[in-house]
């Protein structure tokens, strides 16, 4: 199996087990014969208590007149806790039942599956089983679920969800419990049991289907077996919801929504959840909230979050969901969905904010006991600080989050961080609203030109403080990065002080392997600033660089003020008078509050001074490279839809480039140009000294002298210094002693790492181990050192000094070499300078080994190196 296969995120997908069902109006009254048929004969009924309906009381009744004997626990709480399990494994236990029956919603069958899984390991505490798999005996009782709503497929679902009160009672957590031997022995969905199910459940329930149905089908799991029924689940939702809802006793609507909900159960069985649930969950254990409410609320907020990165996947959801999208583009299809999503949650009646969320509306028509006790004082959902750190924290704890579509991070507000590290050090840092442009006045300005954000100087007591008071002088500059670890050369040290006194950029050019990227992580590092970094890629958007435009949240904006807007327009005379006072709003609908900065944005509007590290610009396409241009000469950024935003701090910027392409000169033009190559002997052996790798000097100096005789070879990725690094410390901890052919030959690939490259390093060991050995032709490709400014090393080791003795000497890294290396066509196979163009044979350079190298060879060429193979 290929490597990189190995490396996704969900390489091995497993289909998951979901039982035998009976499903269909009167599938209820054939529970008596079916528990016969599995040898039931005390049974343990576990129920919320369906109050106010005589479900519990007629099937208990049926299984009676069938001869069983029947035990009721009806003390199930919504939101199941660990207490209610461990209540019914001890009235269980107590009665010497054999099975179980659980009537009711996910609530009722998920506190049933955790009593079964508890009952098989006797009586262990619930909480022990939190995870994938983790019971250790698969003969569980037999269980016969028999579902009351239409929302939570636990019925059919290999997992069940629990809230823990006990490990940490002043912080419960609700977790979700994958296990294979907690699937039930029998299903049955019987849609005339819904008709008691209250007007809110019923629509509360529709969308923990439509939760149910939409994470999987956008889930980075990406399990085909599930998308037919996640697609289908949708539309059946979106199609009875609202009947089910309004009309309760329509069998239609009734019906459609228990196959909605069985299938998209199904559907998620293997094919993952994401944060719609993982919010639900944590809301839940802090607030006891209802799990089909909470996952309404959330899933327009988390569409909208997944939105760019499945744009084709959610325009199926709004073709289910019964939106024309013929004519339109994905990303407008998508933004459909979520208009569809919204519109259904108001045409049912769901709160949109979990704010808004109080007793009375959560608990007023709970089929069970009402509100418990143990939550009776904590209040009702602020959405304060305390609340959004809370519930994040719980939201990537939980064993739903890794499905979701786009990753999820906790990132604190750069406001916050500030106000966080002043606590810490007991200092005040004044709060620093960010200046931004009042809102317009009557006549707003055109939409095509562009507003400027942040026009008025920041004070200098302000902003925030570079945490860095800057270099005294170059050699101060050389000091501060050798004590991080990065050692320099003058002209180095001069880049890097003058970037921090000039706020110019600082391109960085040179084979890959040199330090170029260090440099930028180093600088981070000394100045005491945030690292950002763009890698850049062959056909990357340049506006994907920049932002991303967040059109469901502003969709999702102007669904919620429609009617505000309503307001503002309906005293207009006239036509033209409406669409003037829409426009003077024109700020709240295209504004800052609908980017999603990327790292050039996030560099320009950090409240801190950052390093942007742009790296490999030359593999971006030209389009962003204009997109640069503004951007290193002005420090801002142009936004067609907000205008223009300049930067509150001045990053430091440092592009670097392997030269796989010419870069424009009006890019070069605007910033501090250096060239990076390999190091002299000397230079690497010191950096070799400086990393501890346990090699003795004389093994070191040797390995330096391979690693130099490797790079003349024509490889297609010579030797870095990190490899080099790693290759010392490899020999050391083989306690090599000699530098034998054996030895050389089974460590090669520590540094070489292409087949063909490692066919060509092999064949030359014979004159590795000894210089006067002949090498065939085939391999004596001429390829000259090519060290005059070396700096070192991967992105993942230190830099160094890149000057040397032998370039004053005319050596492999002379000054003859380092004045070609602007001449034109230096990026092609003669890089290094035209064939006869003066450069001396490498047989009469001092440290030379014999080889002769054609004078078009002086320099290694990674322009050839990049050539096709």
């Amino acid at each position: 199996m290929q490597v990189d296969e190995l490396l996704k995120p969900f390489p091995i997908k497993e289909f998951h087990p979901f039982p035998r069902a009976l499903m269909g109006p009167g599938g209820h009254e054939m529970i008596g014969p079916e528990a016969l048929k599995l040898g039931f004969k005390k049974t343990l009924v576990m129920t919320s208590g369906l109050r106010g309906t005589d479900i519990v009381h007629k099937i208990c009744e049926s299984m009676k007149y069938h001869g069983l004997e029947v035990v009721l626990y009806d003390k199930v709480e919504s939101n199941p806790k660990d207490y209610n399990v461990m209540d019914a494994v001890g009235l269980y236990q107590e009665n010497k039942c054999d099975s179980f029956v659980s009537i009711g919603g996910g609530s009722s069958h998920d506190a049933c599956k955790g009593a079964r899984v508890s009952v098989a390991h006797d009586g262990r505490n619930v909480n022990e089983f939190e995870g994938f798999n983790m019971s250790e005996n698969p003969k569980n009782p037999p269980h016969i679920a028999v579902s009351t709503t239409a929302g939570t497929g636990s019925e059919t679902s290999w997992a069940y969800v629990i809230t823990d009160t006990t490990t940490d009672p002043d912080n419960p957590h609700k977790y979700v419990a994958f296990d294979d031997a907690a699937v039930t022995t029998l299903a049955i969905d019987d849609p005339v049991l819904y008709y008691d199910c209250p007007v809110d459940y019923t629509a509360q329930c529709g969308f923990d289907v439509l939760a149910h149905a939409s994470e999987p089908y956008v889930s980075r799991l990406n399990f085909e077996p599930s998308l037919g029924n996640a697609i289908r689940a949708i539309k059946l939702t979106a199609e009875n919801l609202r009947e089910a809802t309004w009309n309760g006793q329509d069998l239609k609507g009734r019906e459609g929504m228990m196959y909605a909900q069985y299938i998209a159960a199904q559907a998620f069985n293997s094919g993952g959840l994401g944060i719609i649930h993982s919010i639900s969950h944590a809301v839940s254990a802090f607030y006891d909230t209802h799990h089909g409410l909470n996952n309404a609320i959330a899933l327009p907020r988390v569409w909208a979050f997944n939105m760019p990165t499945q744009y084709a996947r959610f325009a199926d959801i709004a073709e289910a969901m019964g939106v024309d999208t013929h004519g339109m583009t994905k990303p407008q299809a998508a933004d459909a969905a979520l208009a569809a999503a919204i519109r259904l949650l108001r045409d049912v009646g769901i709160t949109e904010k979990f704010t808004d969320v109080t007793k009375d509306t959560y608990s007023k028509n709970r089929l069970g006991e009402g509100p418990t006790e143990y939550y009776a004082g904590r209040g009702v959902i602020k959405g304060d600080e305390a609340d959004i750190d809370a519930i994040t924290n719980h939201v990537l704890g939980d064993a739903c989050t890794p499905g979701n579509a786009k990753e999820c991070t906790f990132e604190t507000p750069p406001d916050r961080a500030a106000r966080d590290r002043a606590a810490r050090s007991g200092s005040a840092i004044p709060a620093t609203p960010r200046v931004v442009e009042p809102a317009p006045t009557h006549p707003p300005p055109p939409r095509q030109e562009h507003r400027v954000t942040d026009t008025q100087p920041v004070p200098a007591d302000s902003g925030p403080a570079d945490p860095h008071p800057g270099f005294s002088d170059v050699a101060d500059a050389a000091a501060q990065f050798r004590e991080a670890g990065y050692l320099t050369d003058d002209r180095l040290a001069t880049t890097v002080f003058l970037q921090t006194r000039m706020d110019k950029p600082v391109l960085l050019e040179g084979p890959a392997g040199v330090g170029k990227t260090q440099l930028a992580t180093s600088l981070a590092e000394v100045t005491g600033r945030r690292l950002l970094r763009l890698q850049c890629y062959e056909g990357q958007d340049e506006t994907k660089a920049l932002y991303e435009w967040d059109y469901g949240k502003q969709m999702l904006y102007t669904q919620i003020l429609r009617e505000k807007i309503g307001q503002v327009v309906e005293d207009a005379a006239d036509l033209t008078a409406a669409v003037e006072r829409i426009a003077e709003q024109d700020s709240v609908f295209f504004s800052e509050r609908f980017l999603t900065p990327r790292p050039l944005l996030e560099a320009i509007t950090s409240e801190e001074p950052v390093v942007l590290l742009i790296d490999e610009v030359d593999r971006a396409d030209e389009a962003l490279e204009a997109v640069l241009l503004e951007l290193l000469s002005e420090f801002q950024i142009s936004i067609p839809e907000v205008g223009t935003v300049r930067a509150r701090t001045t990053p430091y910027v440092v592009l670097t480039s392997n030269n796989t392409r010419d870069l424009s000169a009006a890019l070069k033009r605007r910033c501090l140009h250096l060239f990076l190559d390999y190091p002299g002997a000397e230079r690497e052996l010191e950096i070799i000294r400086s990393k501890d790798t346990g090699l003795s000097e004389s093994l070191a100096r040797r390995l330096v002298d391979i690693v130099r005789e490797l790079r003349e070879l024509e490889l297609r990725k010579a030797p870095s210094i990190s490899e080099t690094i790693d290759w010392a410390r490899t020999l050391a901890v083989l306690g090599v002693e000699e530098l034998t052919s054996e030895v050389l030959s089974s460590t090669m690939n520590v540094v070489v790492k292409y087949e063909r490259d490692l066919t060509k390093a092999l064949g030359a060991i014979p004159h590795l181990v000894d210089p006067n050995t002949h090498v065939p032709d085939s391999l004596d490709t001429g390829h000259g050192h090519g060290h005059g400014h070396g700096h070192g090393h991967d992105e993942d080791h230190d830099h160094h000094d890149h000057h040397d003795p032998g370039d004053d000497a005319g050596g492999p890294d002379g000054r003859d070499v380092r004045a070609r290396r602007d001449d034109p066509g230096r990026h092609g196979d003669n890089y290094g300078g035209p064939d006869g163009s003066g450069s001396k044979p490498r047989s009469s350079r001092s440290g030379s080994s014999g080889r002769a190298v054609s004078a078009g060879q002086g320099a290694r060429s990674f322009g050839a190196r990049r050539r096709p193979v």
